[in-house]
């Protein structure tokens, strides 16, 4: 009885590592995820910003 109560317990310690290591791993993920997508959006304001000031410049030759 106590080796299992041992046993029931060295396999409750390994789950909970492997679940701190896969919740770490997901938050990795989710940030990589929250950068790329920060870089995206980043581009897409750089080129709208370089749409208005070409618009810019062709109203002002007007």
């Amino acid at each position: 009885m106590q080796q299992s109560h041992e046993q029931k317990q060295e396999e409750l310690c390994a789950l909970q590592a492997e679940l701190q290591t896969l919740r770490q791993q997901r938050e990795e993920k989710e940030q990589k995820q929250e950068q790329e997508e920060l870089v995206v959006v980043a581009q897409r304001a750089q080129r709208a910003e370089e749409s208005a000031r070409q618009l810019m410049q062709k109203l002002q030759e007007k």
